[in-house]
């Protein structure tokens, strides 16, 4: 399973203190991290995926644990280094971020 977060129903192991890095992004260390991981693309989303069940969104709905407001999305947007990031695009409640491995 090629994710590393998100709504997949699959943790890889260790998953958790990687979870408590990834969460600072767009930290130099949860870029660094993104990098080991192999990460390409990074979405950060504005609402839920359709078709979730009520009781997971619910669930997800919970603030700090739910998507981005509009405006926590633009900050983090905006606070991309620009040798990081190679292409970013809004896709209507997402936006989609193609970020530079130390190895591009």
């Amino acid at each position: 399973n090629d994710r590393i977060g998100g709504y997949s129903g699959y943790a890889p192991p260790g998953f958790g203190a990687i979870a408590r890095v990834l969460n600072s992004f767009p930290s130099p260390r949860a870029l660094e991290e993104l990098d080991l991981l192999g990460v390409r693309y990074v979405v950060l989303r504005m609402s839920l995926p359709s078709g979730i069940s009520p009781l997971d969104r619910q669930a997800l709905e919970r603030e700090g644990l739910g998507p981005y407001t509009e405006a926590q999305a633009e900050r983090l947007v905006d606070l991309l280094p620009a040798d990081e990031v190679v292409n970013r695009g809004r896709f209507g409640d997402a936006y989609l971020l193609e970020v530079v491995g130390s190895d591009a």
